[in-house]
């Protein structure tokens, strides 16, 4: 039984209103006066926090005893800032004289104008009394829900693996044992196109050695490593597994807004930023076992086809078909103990000033508007429960220079296996 709860701190005040102030142009008038109706409200200000969760009874009696608690969560911290900028001062440009001196009327707001100006730019109209400051999303629920089901995605094919997987080096034993010698040809075979400057053979040659070592040779010695890891492990020996996936995206844009107010127009630039940590968690308790010591998984038997699939690896880069199939694939022997995901986002949209003009050419600007209003978001959740879903992946990681290396020796591979000479060597050894 568990009881629910809610807790908040911090309070949001009103941002102090400012009437606009004029100077006629009149000689009995030498000083400004304010125009009456002329405030307006700006953004609520300060930060507050609000967390809906839930209390466990004898929670530490629990935790001591191994029970495992997972409760769902939510708590959300917004806060809404102004760096205290100021508003505008313009004069007109027409003139009366007033006992030889020209005198112009002129017009001035001493408050933060920027704060009801971003309501404006932000797509809305004015601020009423209680409005808070627009805060922009990047992200939109379809996207971070596809964000969830890859990551989730990935930490259930995790279910039930281990550091090692000897049955796809036990299915490509051929391609084992010829490993060093393959590896050894191509190196010759790269260096040979150096010093005979055939740059294409040299190339196909470089690109060749780098993924038999990439994806023949470190596995292999990688597997070889583990195994001998594991058998240090006592068998029988009740264990638990904790599986994990996760998805970190972020997005930055600034783009700038015209706000037309009276005869004057501001450009107010607009700064969005969204980032999400998404991360996803089964511990299961399992017994293990010989064939677990040596690599031979249940779930790695089930999941080889996919694997012995000629670059199948290519097509895991962009959608995550592997991690699906690993997803939904039974792990025998394993118990569940929870199961769940977090997500954590900010947001923050930040509105600067960067200028004031009157593209009518009526009045003169001696202050523009200035300053920058901030709202910051940041929200937490923690839910229970974890679905497998076919994805696109939220990043096919080409700014990642071992991503990259492994993508072009893939393509030059496939371009000299595209010449004439490779087809005709091809048919040469047909029967």
């Amino acid at each position: 039984m568990t009881l629910p709860r809610y807790r908040s701190r911090g309070a949001l005040a009103p941002a102090v209103t400012e009437s606009s102030e004029q100077l006629w142009s009149d000689c009995s008038n030498s000083s400004f006066t304010t125009v009456a109706g002329s405030a307006e409200y700006g953004t609520m200000l300060g930060e507050i926090a609000t967390m809906h969760d839930v209390v466990t009874p004898n929670y530490r009696s629990l935790r001591q005893a191994g029970g495992v608690v997972f409760n769902a969560c939510s708590s959300v911290k917004e806060k809404y800032e102004t760096s205290g900028g100021s508003g505008i001062h313009v004069r007109n440009l027409s003139s009366i004289t007033c006992s030889g001196v020209p005198r112009f009327a002129e017009i001035r707001r001493q408050g933060d104008q920027l704060q009801y100006l971003a309501k404006v730019a932000a797509g809305g109209g004015s601020f009423g009394p209680g409005d808070k400051l627009v805060n922009l999303d990047s992200f939109t629920p379809e996207q971070v829900q596809s964000f969830v089901d890859e990551a989730s995605t990935r930490c259930l094919n995790e279910r039930g693996r281990f550091d090692a997987n000897l049955w796809e080096t036990l299915a490509e034993t051929d391609k084992s044992l010829r490993l060093l010698t393959d590896l050894h040809t191509n190196v010759r075979k790269a260096l040979t196109g150096v010093s005979n400057r055939a740059v294409f053979r040299s190339a196909n040659g470089f690109a060749s050695a780098y993924l038999l070592y990439r994806y023949g040779l470190k596995p292999l010695v990688s597997d070889i490593s583990h195994v001998l890891s594991n058998l240090e492990a006592s068998v029988g020996a009740r264990k638990r597994q904790s599986s994990r996936g996760s998805i970190q995206k972020g997005v930055s844009s600034l783009l700038p807004y015209v706000v037309t107010h009276g005869v004057l127009a501001t450009t107010i630039g607009i700064k969005k930023t969204d980032s999400i940590d998404v991360r996803a968690l089964s511990l299961d308790e399992f017994i293990m076992s010989k064939a677990d010591r040596l690599g031979l998984s249940a779930k790695g038997l089930i999941t080889l086809p996919w694997e012995l699939i000629p670059y199948s690896f290519v097509v895991d880069w962009f959608v995550n078909v592997g991690d699906f199939i690993g997803a939904i694939s039974p792990a025998p022997g394993l118990t569940q103990l929870c199961e769940g995901y977090t997500v954590r986002r900010t947001v923050s949209t930040a509105y600067t000033a960067s200028g004031t003009t009157c593209p009518g050419g009526t009045h003169t600007v001696l202050r523009p508007v200035s300053g920058t209003v901030t709202a910051t978001r940041v929200s937490y959740t923690r839910n229970g429960g974890l679905t497998a879903n076919v994805v696109i992946k939220s990043d096919f990681r080409f700014s990642n220079l071992t991503r990259c290396l492994d993508a072009i020796s893939l393509v030059v591979q496939r371009l000299q296996s595209m010449t004439p000479r490779a087809r005709k060597r091809t048919f040469d050894v047909l029967p």
